[in-house]
């Protein structure tokens, strides 16, 4: 049983995870289910509101519900973790000659995302500047270090140029790459009260 609750806000957490809950123990034979599984995204449908060239924090919303919902259980059957990674659960339909995409490096941590975003592409120097966005996060203390996972091994590498700058696609599967491997080892050391 997947229990969507597709895309939340912040101030929606305590009233979801309350329906969430009660649905959960109001199920007759909950424990019937081979899986329960909670997902959510609360990942912005695009970052056009973020101001470009800057640094800063979202939270992940869905891991603060998905935590509510397991510390509000009253049943033996806790939900597992599910979310849609770094993107909004709707894929725009967009036209990509009309589109101005920028640079931007999404990076998970424990609570929030890491933003990390340049300007549009279309403009000098283009992809390049992923190289500078990725020197910027290799500098700060929330970076893992190059050896957590495939993508922070990436990131490390465009910081130094070692790297190619990479394309939109990269990107993707570096931020995805990174965000696996942190929600994996997040997910497995949770301590169950």
């Amino acid at each position: 049983m997947i229990l969507d609750a597709r895309w939340i806000i912040e101030n929606d957490t305590l009233r979801v995870a309350g329906s969430v809950s009660r649905f959960i123990n109001q199920t007759p034979n909950i424990n019937s289910w081979n899986e329960l599984i909670l997902a959510a995204s609360s990942f912005p449908e695009n970052l056009a509101d973020i101001e470009r060239n800057t640094i800063m924090h979202l939270c992940r919303v869905e891991y603060l519900l998905w935590q509510q919902v397991v510390s509000d259980s009253s049943e033996d059957r806790l939900p597992v973790f599910g979310d849609y990674g770094v993107v909004h659960p709707d894929l725009p339909d967009l036209d990509p000659k009309v589109i101005r995409p920028s640079a931007k490096i999404r990076y998970t941590l424990e609570n929030d995302w890491l933003i990390l975003k340049g300007h549009s592409l279309r403009r000098d120097p283009g992809f390049a500047q992923f190289h500078d966005l990725s020197r910027n996060l290799v500098a700060r203390p929330e970076f893992l270090g190059n050896d957590f996972s495939w993508g922070d091994g990436y990131i490390s590498g465009c910081a130094t140029k070692e790297e190619k700058s990479g394309n939109l696609t990269t990107w993707v599967k570096v931020d995805t790459n990174h965000y696996l491997t942190f929600v994996s080892e997040q997910l497995s050391n949770q301590i169950w009260t």
